[in-house]
């Protein structure tokens, strides 16, 4: 891990906090973006594509730590993981350290949102008794950030919510969570704080793009790469920004990283890649929902776009060595009686 410039690391991070464009500091795939607070994808759907009982070493997208909290309930001990935001990096080590100390009640209430009626509220989240004995048992640049940002903060770290520090503009209750990522559920909160509390595993999360791993990562072998939905936002990448280079890096840099057998999970697609993907193959899909933002036109052309411009149609229809499956979508609570898909793209080494 390379040393953090935190004097760096502040001044951006005022400049997310106020910036006008709801917590996106310039493009989403930036080294100082607004956080993510738990996955916003199905993982627990995800990891169970994967036959778990054979993978032993996993490369991830590190984000909030979903895919390795998960991965570490599914017995596998060799995590490496990367993120290119800084921030992202710095509260996952917060939350880490929040499972192994917190018992699961006070977790949920210091971590997740609380519903109320059709949103959601944050009036408990991040209550600084819960927090200032986690920052205190934080090492080195992390715990001098968190103990920082509490100062600045004037020991109100909650006050973060009024800035865009963290996006919320997804469901961050428990009860939603817990159907999607197996850290909110109370059964596996509690394995999964044994499992880091015996520390009989290695996870080494690194901070750099998802063009570096190849070279950051150099040397080793994966049985399971996954990148999420990192490259939905592939046209931001400047050596990925298009389908064609998108195909030579995993097939060339990143085939190179997996043992034989090995699979990487290309990308993770909501709603709209899922019904795109089902157009392009003739497939009937489940009915979109609509709700206050887009009318059905509108998704029609939202779903076209996507169907042209989408990495996973694009890979789909453009090369055959890819192959694609649908899981229940995090969508599913947009309308009553709407149940969603999301669809994963993978790609398996066999030779």
């Amino acid at each position: 891990m390379e040393k953090i410039d935190l004097e760096e690391t502040f001044r951006e991070l005022f400049r997310v906090m106020i910036a006008n464009n709801k917590g996106l500091s310039g493009d989403i795939y930036d080294k100082y973006a607004a956080i993510y607070m738990a996955p916003a994808s199905n993982v627990i759907g995800a990891v169970n594509l994967l036959d778990t009982s054979n993978i032993y070493t996993a490369l991830v997208v590190g984000a909030s730590g979903g895919y390795i909290f998960e991965l570490l309930l599914h017995g596998v001990k060799r995590i490496d993981a990367f993120d290119i935001n800084v921030n992202q990096y710095l509260f996952y080590k917060l939350l880490e350290v929040a499972i192994k100390t917190l018992d699961y009640n006070t977790f949920i209430n210091t971590f997740c949102a609380q519903k109320k009626d059709r949103g959601q509220i944050f009036s408990c989240t991040l209550n600084t008794p819960s927090i200032l004995p986690l920052i205190f048992k934080l090492d080195g640049q992390v715990g001098k950030f968190w103990h920082d940002l509490l100062m600045i903060t004037n020991n109100n770290l909650r006050s973060l919510f009024k800035t865009n520090f963290f996006r919320t503009d997804y469901k961050l209750f428990p009860e939603y969570l817990e159907k999607y990522s197996s850290v909110y559920n109370r059964n596996s909160y509690n394995e999964l704080q044994r499992i880091l509390r015996n520390n009989n595993y290695t996870i080494n999360y690194e901070i750099c793009s998802i063009e570096d791993i190849a070279n950051i990562f150099n040397g080793k072998k994966y049985d399971v790469v996954i990148w999420d939905n990192i490259l939905q936002y592939f046209r931001t990448i400047p050596s990925l920004n298009e389908v064609s280079r998108v195909n030579s890096f995993v097939k060339e840099a990143i085939s190179n990283m997996l043992n034989l057998g090995g699979i990487i999970q290309v990308d993770y697609g909501f709603e709209v890649a899922s019904h795109a993907v089902s157009k392009l193959i003739g497939r009937t899909p489940p009915n979109l929902s609509v709700n206050d933002v887009f009318s059905l036109e509108k998704n029609s052309a939202i779903i076209n776009r996507e169907k042209r411009e989408g990495i996973i149609p694009g890979l789909i229809s453009q090369y055959e060595d890819y192959y694609y499956e649908f899981i229940p979508g995090v969508e599913e609570e947009l309308s009553i009686g709407h149940h969603a898909e999301n669809v994963v793209l993978s790609y398996i080494k066999k030779r």
